[in-house]
Formats: structure tokens, C-alpha cells, sequence
């Protein structure tokens, strides 16, 4: 059986949580995986019993989406990957819009903006 699956690759915990309550209350159906990073995450990106994933990366993953991207090879079709993090430069943006991540979304400081900006994510992937 294939589930819909957002994976965070998201070093910071309290961040993780943030995204994880947003996408529960707009998405509960979402089954939601945490990994600190890119190689942590392999196994779960590479999963072939995902049909559909929303890869949701912060600041780390992000500045790191160029060096990772290439070794997810074919699973990469299956997935939606943006960014939310908060002070990224244009550059780090770029690279990882040109690594073949979707969007970078700057991190909104209050909540209700917070899961606004999460559920708009989730409803443009699950919409695509």
C-alpha cells in the first residue's frame, strides 16, 4: 500500500516540530518522517512504496540541496521539494533552485503566518 508521505529534512527539532503541527492541522492524513539531513534521509527519499512525497528541507538542507539532489536519481521524479527557512542568501536560493528544488519560502516569524505558508505548501503539492 503507497501512503502520501511529507518527508522535513530539518536539523532543528523545535522547527520540526513547528512544520509537523502545521501539516496536522491542515493535512492529518500526511504521514510525516523527521531527519536531520540529506544521508540520514536516503533510505525514506529512496522509498519505493512512496508513490508521492513533499519534501519539505530548512536552512541547512538547502544550502546543501546542490550536493545532495544527484543522488536521489530516479526517486527524484516522485517528489515536491521546497524550502522554508528563514535568512537564506540569493545565492544559496539559486543553487538549489537550479539542483531542482521547487521553491525556498522565507520563514514567516508569527504562527498564524507560519501555518498559513505550510498550508499553502501542502496544498500546492497536493494539488499538482
Amino acid at each position: 500500500m503507497t501512503r502520501e508521505t511529507a518527508i522535513l529534512v530539518i536539523d532543528d527539532e523545535h522547527e520540526a516540530a513547528l512544520i509537523s503541527s502545521a501539516i496536522a492541522l491542515h493535512a492529518p492524513h500526511l504521514r510525516v518522517r523527521t531527519v536531520p539531513g540529506w544521508r540520514a534521509g536516503l533510505p525514506y527519499l529512496k522509498d519505493q512504496n512512496e508513490q508521492r512525497m513533499l519534501v519539505i528541507l530548512g536552512a541547512r538542507a538547502v544550502r546543501e540541496a546542490s550536493a545532495a539532489i544527484p543522488y536521489l536519481n530516479g526517486s527524484f521524479r516522485r517528489m515536491t521539494v521546497v524550502g522554508l527557512a528563514a535568512g537564506l542568501n540569493a545565492a544559496a536560493k539559486q543553487s538549489a533552485l537550479a539542483a531542482g528544488v521547487r521553491a525556498v519560502h522565507e520563514r514567516p516569524a508569527s504562527w498564524p503566518a507560519y501555518c498559513r505558508a505550510v498550508r499553502d505548501i501542502v496544498h500546492s503539492w497536493a494539488n499538482a
